[in-house]
């Protein structure tokens, strides 16, 4: 019977050289690998946001956050996860960090105002939209389609002068 055993093990050693001697370490959301890079870390975390709760998502970022506080990716990502949460204020308080620290950060600044217009502000949010980016910024769409979305959600008797 042990020979068995040592055979069954040299020959799963054997495949396993072949493949390459890879491995995968699952972990919870919020747990670590010891020695993390942080940029496929982060990576990683985006993807893994398409697929989870809310809740799983959010603790996942909070981690990333609390680990890289200066790291925007984190709050930004910490911000999408309360926002898709239903926490308006906390995704506002992310977007905000991002922007303390990056007034030029567009994606945090988008972010920010589409979380006031739902906070029920569109016109203040209308007013602090800025100048639009170039037709060829990654953002320019979405800038496009919230500053239509604010356009229609501010009465035009309180839209801001041109």
């Amino acid at each position: 019977r042990d020979a068995s055993v040592s055979q069954r093990a040299a020959a799963w050693l054997r495949r396993w050289d072949w493949g390459g001697r890879w491995a995968v370490v699952l972990l919870r959301p919020g747990e670590w690998p010891a020695a993390a890079d942080r940029q496929r870390l982060l990576r990683a975390l985006a993807d893994f946001e398409d697929a989870a709760e809310p809740l799983a998502a959010r603790r996942a970022w909070s981690v990333a956050a609390e680990r890289w506080p200066d790291e925007p990716v984190a709050w930004l990502g910490l911000g999408n996860a309360a926002y898709r949460d239903g926490d308006l204020a906390a995704a506002r308080e992310a977007y905000r960090r991002i922007l303390r620290r990056d007034p030029g950060n567009l994606p945090a600044h988008l972010n920010l105002l589409a979380t006031q217009a739902d906070e029920g502000a569109p016109c203040d949010a209308l007013r602090a939209l800025g100048p639009a980016p170039a037709d060829d910024h990654p953002l320019a769409s979405t800038f496009a389609e919230l500053e239509d979305r604010l356009r229609t959600e501010c009465p035009p008797f309180d839209s801001p002068s041109d």
